[in-house]
């Protein structure tokens, strides 16, 4: 019989992600800014505004949920990096990662940080952050489907002055 060989778990290298922690109260600012009702679905919500978020930057970033300080985090992860914490990957400029920024809602002159995505450590050159709460809703399988009254999705299509095509999600 083989015996299974297993390396030991310091030597596997931890997945780390760069990027913009979005927290709920920053989502349930922004959605209140674009006239949404986040106190009545807040999970159809956050998904209408990370797609804003994507759509009016044009900078296709990732989102990521991590662990951090023990609780979920919704990230949206600029870089990813196992072991070292690089920025050399990095396909986006400052002025990009900017306008990420501000199209969260987040204060100016907010950096990205680095987050381990298991939790398993953290980013000892950052402090941490004093705002963390946690999701304000209780997620069922149906609330996902609810319907809301007096909220249209435009089917329709608007462009911009390079011609570029983006639909509206509002």
């Amino acid at each position: 019989m083989q015996k299974l060989h297993l390396e030991p778990i310091e030597t596997v290298p931890q997945a780390w992600v760069y990027g913009f922690w979005f927290k709920s109260n920053h989502m349930r600012r922004l959605a209140r800014s674009l006239k949404l009702n986040w106190d009545k679905n807040a999970f159809k919500v956050t998904f209408k505004l990370l797609r804003h978020v994507l759509r009016t930057t044009r900078v296709y970033c990732i989102v990521r949920d991590v662990k951090y300080r023990g609780q979920n985090a919704m990230i949206m992860t600029i870089v990813e990096s196992h072991g070292e914490r690089k920025l050399d990957d990095c396909e986006f400029t400052p002025n990009q990662m900017d306008r990420v920024r501000k199209a969260m809602g987040l204060p100016s002159g907010t950096r990205p940080k680095w987050y381990e995505v298991n939790g398993l450590a953290y980013a000892s050159d950052q402090e941490s952050d004093s705002e963390d709460e946690e999701f304000p809703y209780e997620y069922t399988p149906n609330s996902i489907f609810e319907h809301e009254p007096n909220h249209v999705v435009s089917d329709e299509f608007d462009s911009d002055e390079d011609g570029d095509v983006s639909e509206d999600i509002f």
